[in-house]
C-alpha cells in the first residue's frame, strides 16, 4: 500500500495530478479541489502528499492530501455506508471546518448542499461522526482561524513550503494571537 508520495508535478487535470517520483515512476493521484487550487501547486513544483490507496476489483486509485489530518477525515468519511472516495472528495471541496461544524450541529441542510450528498447520507454522517471526529481536527481548525493570511504569506515569502508552515502551525498554542508571537513561535519550532 502506498501511504506517502514525494515528487514533481508533471501533469494536472480537473481532479487529478500526476507526480513523478525520484525513482522515475509517475503516479496519478486524485486530489481535493483545495489542493489543486493551492498557490504552491503548479506544474514542475515538488509536492509531498499523504496517500490513501483505494482497491476495488477492477481499479487501483490513489487519493492525495497535503495534511495527514485531512487524510484521516477522508478515511472517516469513506467509512460511512454510501460515501465512497469520489463523494468524499466532493465533501472535501467544502471547507473542512464547515463540514465538521455541520456534523456537530446536525445541520443536514448544509450537508445536503454538497454535490452528491442526499438527506439519508447526511443523516448517516451525523449519526456516525458526531462527537467522534478526532480532537486535533477541531484544534487545528481553531488555530488556522487565528493565523491570518498575511502571516502565512510572510512565512511563505521567507522560503518555507506551505506544508511545512501548516505542520508547525498545527502546534500553535491557543493563547498566541499577536502576529509577532506567532512568527516567533514558528521560527523557534522550525
Amino acid at each position: 500500500m502506498i501511504g506517502y508520495l514525494k515528487g514533481k508535478i508533471v501533469h494536472m487535470e480537473a481532479r487529478t495530478i500526476t507526480i513523478l517520483t525520484g525513482s522515475g515512476v509517475g503516479y496519478r493521484v486524485f486530489a481535493p479541489q483545495s489542493l489543486l487550487s493551492a498557490q504552491d501547486i503548479n506544474m514542475g513544483n515538488e509536492v509531498e502528499l499523504y496517500i490513501y490507496t483505494h482497491f476495488r476489483q477492477d481499479t487501483f486509485e490513489l487519493y492525495g492530501f497535503m495534511e495527514n489530518s485531512t487524510l484521516i477525515f477522508f478515511e472517516s468519511l469513506i467509512s460511512i455506508n454510501g460515501v465512497g472516495p469520489k463523494l468524499a472528495m466532493d465533501i472535501l471541496a467544502a471547507p473542512i471546518h464547515k463540514v465538521q461544524e455541520a456534523i456537530q450541529a446536525e445541520d443536514t441542510r448544509f450537508l445536503q448542499s454538497i454535490k452528491g450528498l442526499g438527506k439519508k447520507t447526511s443523516e448517516r454522517m451525523i449519526l456516525e461522526l458526531k462527537g467522534k471526529l478526532p480532537k486535533f481536527l477541531h484544534d487545528r481548525d481553531e488555530n488556522t482561524v487565528q493565523v491570518s493570511d498575511d502571516i502565512i504569506e510572510a512565512l511563505l515569502n521567507l522560503g518555507y513550503k506551505r506544508r511545512h508552515v501548516d505542520l508547525v502551525l498545527e502546534k500553535l498554542p491557543a493563547d498566541l494571537e499577536a502576529a509577532e508571537d506567532i512568527i516567533k513561535f514558528f521560527l523557534q519550532n522550525v
